[in-house]
């Protein structure tokens, strides 16, 4: 049972160093470091806009996506590498709203902290090679229009 802790523990060194940075927690997502797949919640931040997509053999379709402030990195999942591949300064990702897609996409153009897991592709892979599940979607403070003058 040690031998397995210990290569497991090893293996999780391996993938780290393969993004040149120290882990983040699920407590400090803002840390530098490689995220990791379905390991807990991520939330990061940036700007929501949309963008009109061609999938291949499906046509067109709207996908919601985060820019980056600051480019990730994502460990490969141990024994999974080719559904869960390794990805290295992503700086746009799709954002994948499990319902209410109406509220999600009206944060286009705004400043948003998006809060979900990440997926190694998003829907059909077109708009970004990763996704973020979401579990929500906030704009940040600041992003208010202020009303109109009056004359």
């Amino acid at each position: 049972m040690k031998t397995r802790l210990t290569v497991l523990a090893g293996t999780a060194l391996l993938l780290l160093g393969a993004c040149s940075k120290t882990p983040s927690t699920a407590h400090n997502p803002a840390a530098p470091g490689c995220l990791q797949y379905a390991l807990g919640a991520v939330t990061l931040s940036g700007l929501a806009s949309t963008e009109r997509i061609s999938a291949p053999d499906k046509g067109y379709r709207e996908a919601l996506i985060l820019t980056l402030d600051t480019p990730i990195c994502v460990s490969a999942k141990a024994g999974q590498e080719a559904e869960f591949p390794a990805q290295h300064d992503v700086s746009r990702l799709e954002l994948l709203p499990k319902s209410d897609f109406t509220a999600a996409f009206s944060l286009a153009g705004q400043r948003v902290s998006a809060h979900g897991n990440l997926a190694p592709l998003s829907g059909d892979g077109a708009a970004a090679p990763l996704g973020l599940v979401l579990r929500s979607l906030k704009a940040e403070p600041g992003n208010a229009t202020p009303p109109p003058e009056a004359n």
